[in-house]
This record gives C-alpha cells, sequence and structure tokens, in this order.
C-alpha cells in the first residue's frame, strides 16, 4: 500500500519538471523612429537563434509590441513602405490602368516604366520606402537585441536620407 503514495509522489516530480523545458517566451515592446520621429507605419520583425520569425505592426505613434519572441538573441528588420508602393507595382505589372484592346505598343511602353527618362533603371522599392532600405533585411539592418523574460524595452532608431 506504501507503493502508491510513492507513485504519486514521483509523477508528480515528473510533472514539475516538465513544466519550463519548453521554449522561454518573452514580450518585446517599444518605439521605432526614422530620422528621430515616429514612424507611423510598417512592422517589425524579430528571427530568434532558433530561426522562428516573429513580427508585429508599428502604431501610429511609432510604438510596437509583440508577444512570444523566443528568449535569447534575436536579429531585428524593420518594413515601411509608402501605401502608394503597392498601386505603382501593379500598375507596373499591367494591373493597373486598362490598356486599349490591341494596342501593340502597350507591353514596350510597360517596360519602359522601369526606367526613366536617360534609360538607367529606377529603384522603386527605395523610391517608396520609409526607410534606408538596408533596415528591410535581417543581413543588412545591423539591428539585433537580447530578448529577456518577462519582457524587453528596445527602441530602434532608423534613418531616411533626405532626396
Amino acid at each position: 500500500m506504501r507503493c502508491y503514495p510513492l507513485a504519486l509522489a514521483a509523477s508528480a516530480l515528473v510533472c514539475l519538471a516538465s513544466v519550463g523545458c519548453g521554449p522561454k517566451l518573452a514580450s518585446v515592446k517599444g518605439k521605432v523612429t526614422v530620422n528621430g520621429e515616429p514612424l507611423k507605419i510598417g512592422n517589425v520583425m524579430f528571427m530568434a537563434e532558433d530561426g522562428t520569425n516573429i513580427d508585429t505592426p508599428i502604431k501610429d505613434d511609432g510604438s510596437y509590441d509583440v508577444q512570444n519572441v523566443p528568449v535569447g538573441q534575436a536579429k531585428v528588420l524593420v518594413s515601411s513602405m509608402d501605401p502608394k508602393f503597392e498601386a505603382k507595382m501593379s500598375e507596373l505589372v499591367g494591373r493597373g490602368p486598362a490598356v486599349p484592346e490591341g494596342n501593340k505598343a502597350a507591353p514596350a511602353a510597360r517596360g519602359k516604366a522601369m526606367v526613366n527618362a536617360g534609360g538607367a533603371p529606377v529603384d522603386y522599392q527605395a523610391m517608396y520606402n520609409n526607410i534606408d532600405p538596408k533596415f528591410n533585411n535581417f543581413a543588412s539592418s545591423g539591428l539585433s537585441v537580447t530578448v529577456t523574460a518577462p519582457s524587453t524595452t528596445y527602441d530602434i532608431a532608423t534613418t531616411k536620407s533626405k532626396k
């Protein structure tokens, strides 16, 4: 009869030991700025050491708050495209304004939309990006954070060259 309480105690120890064996998660919050001013649109993405990606939108005041980020080192990227970018891309691939039927010059005209008057390629992504495009990539952003539980504050300063 004493074996039963011993087995129950052993089961309880196994259950307690298994709690916390999963990945430790934390929240990360902060503000994103561009040239010192709040970035009002975009996303922040974290890539944990295990390759997990977690992203969250940037709010109108430049703040963000994301849950369930694995604890440890994380690479960070910020993306922020002008909403007009999607419309421009649709126009360039032919989903924009209708082209009259039988207009054989239309495909060539669309192709020329990718170059400026001097014939040089136009970088529409850079043109419609609200921040320096280097921040759009984990490898080039230069941004990283050590995520600690239960929460981490990480403010992100980006730049955009004035043209």
